[in-house]
């Protein structure tokens, strides 16, 4: 898949549970400094603390891989697969924090495990008739055909892609990805082409080095309540703790370097039947190598054709 930067024109629109909208008008990507920052740092020196404070973005395409680097303290890359097959889809395949770091934090290994066991964010679903087997299942990080790749804007400050295509199960999606130096957006409209009033369940996977985080102390929260434990689930759907209600996030420790921590702020999840509030959780086990695979899911039957999901993903400091 040929990849390339160009002059886009794109209107996304973000819905949260308090109706947010962001407006993308016209921009210029481009590969260097953003010029209007620039300027500004020559005439106003004294700006220059605040956006190191801040961060910056740097950015490079390798083949189906694009690398983001931010130097906001502890520092942090990702490698994003933009293009087909597996893993691919936009799916954040490697994580290095510090940025330096040989090793990623999460793993990709497409068809290894159960639940498509690839990096940090992918997105799968399931679908079969009430009370059958496993039925269908396919994710975005393995099946999806990527017709549409582009770098929307590129600045030291934002950089914006867009993936479109298809994949087993969706007649069309569209993927919006938001990187800042603190970390990144993602979502996702698909269009479900089978039938409707089915069994169904959508997650977004993550699997964790066990070196990684600090498991035990992973902890969920949301605007009314405050950081509360999540215990593991041994190959079982648990409810989120009483209380936690969309959007929710999810706190994980690392371990180096130990003063940082990953949130997951899941934002919407399929549609509005069906229960958001669900999660797994595993342990290490033989079938995940000792790793630990973490995700939100949702539950419901299919009432539309169209579905949203919107999740972020933030690098910072434990207390920042």
């Amino acid at each position: 898949m040929s990849c390339y930067v160009r002059i886009a024109v794109a209107v996304f629109v973000f819905l949260e549970m308090s109706s947010f909208a962001l407006i993308c008008p016209v921009v210029q990507a481009d590969q260097g400094e953003n010029t209007g920052t620039s300027l500004l740092l020559g005439i106003l020196p004294m700006l220059s603390s605040t956006v190191n404070q801040r961060g910056r973005l740097t950015y490079s395409l390798e083949g189906d891989i694009l690398h983001v680097y931010s130097s906001k303290s502890p520092t942090w890359r990702i490698d994003f697969a933009i293009g087909s097959g597996a893993p691919g889809g936009g799916l954040a395949i490697g994580v290095y924090i510090p940025a330096e770091n040989e090793k990623s934090i999460v793993e990709s290994r497409p068809f290894a495990a159960c639940c498509s066991a690839v990096g940090l964010d992918n997105l799968e679903w399931r679908w079969r008739e009430y009370g059958g087997g496993a039925g269908t299942r396919a994710s975005m990080g393995l099946f999806s055909e990527v017709s549409d790749f582009t770098v929307v804007e590129a600045t030291a400050e934002r950089i914006i892609f867009t993936l479109s295509g298809t994949w087993l199960g969706v007649s069309a999606f569209q993927r919006v990805t938001t990187i800042t130096p603190d970390g990144f957006t993602t979502m996702v409209l698909a269009d479900y082409s089978g039938a409707t009033g089915k069994d169904s369940m959508w997650w977004i996977i993550s699997l964790f080095h066990p070196e990684a985080i600090n498991a035990e102390e992973v902890t969920v929260e949301d605007r009314d309540t405050k950081e509360t434990p999540l215990p593991f689930t041994p190959g079982c759907i648990m409810p989120l703790p009483a209380g936690i209600t969309l959007p929710y996030q999810f706190n994980f420790p690392l371990q180096d370097p130990a003063s940082a921590t990953l949130h997951l702020l899941v934002t919407h999840l399929g549609e509005q039947f069906g229960d958001p509030n669900n999660y797994e959780f595993w342990d290490q086990t033989a079938s995940l190598a000792n790793n630990y695979m973490f995700y939100p899911r949702w539950r419901g039957s299919f009432q539309n054709t169209t579905y949203m999901f919107e999740w972020s993903w933030r690098f910072t400091m434990s207390r920042e």
